[in-house]
């Protein structure tokens, strides 16, 4: 069974955008979509808040989505969220 999770980031004064900027600048985008299960892995900004993005994350299986949430790569991810400011909501559905 896939996994579909949605992540809606929310920061201010461009915080959002510069996070992903930083996200892909990093390496980290390209990084996490080699993860062994990364069926996608991709960044919408919002056409009406400039400040509030989605991220689409598709997943194997709950193991590969495990398998990410232990690696270093979103522990990096973390912290740049954290040095922008950004809060988050996620959603997760199983397909």
């Amino acid at each position: 069974m896939t996994v579909v999770i949605n992540v809606f980031y929310e920061g201010s004064d461009g915080a959002a955008e510069a996070f992903v900027e930083n996200v892909v600048s990093e390496g980290l985008l390209d990084a996490v979509r080699s993860e062994d299960g990364c069926l996608g892995y991709e960044y919408f900004r919002s056409m009406e808040d400039p400040d509030r993005v989605l991220l689409v994350e598709h997943w194997r299986d709950e193991r590969a989505l495990d398998a990410h949430i232990a690696a270093e790569n979103l522990a990096r991810i973390q912290v740049l969220k954290e040095n922008h400011g950004i809060s988050d909501r996620v959603e997760k559905f199983l397909c």
